[in-house]
């Protein structure tokens, strides 16, 4: 069933402008436990703009979660500069990828990305 709905996803958005699916490393096997949307960032289109556009119809989105490496009480324990997470954090958003979601919802789902 995540299977499908990941392919839905990946068939769908492959359509949109400002959108990509985040794909698998080469080397790795999908569990297709979650989908991440990215986005070309602007003023309009950020994360706080989705999440509330989302929120008003009746759709639960999220930001992913907050970088351990920031949080208070493990910053004194980077290793190495880690730059890109935080832009990658600032463009992606995860969708809706519950074993129950239906083909049509995942359709509302890309046709909201493409309509905001």
């Amino acid at each position: 069933k995540k299977k499908v709905i990941r392919k839905t996803y990946q068939k769908l958005i492959k359509k949109l402008n400002n959108f990509t699916l985040e794909k698998s490393p080469d080397y790795s096997s999908n569990n297709n436990w979650m989908n991440v949307v990215r986005f070309k960032k602007s003023n309009k289109l950020n994360t706080e703009n989705l999440v509330k556009y989302f929120y008003k119809h009746k759709i639960q989105v999220r930001p992913i979660w907050f970088l351990n490496h920031m949080q208070k009480p493990y910053k004194a324990y980077e290793k190495y500069k880690i730059t890109n997470a935080k832009k990658i954090i600032d463009s992606c958003l995860c969708l809706p990828s519950s074993s129950n979601l239906k083909i049509l919802e995942i359709k509302k789902i890309c046709k909201l990305l493409e309509n905001f």
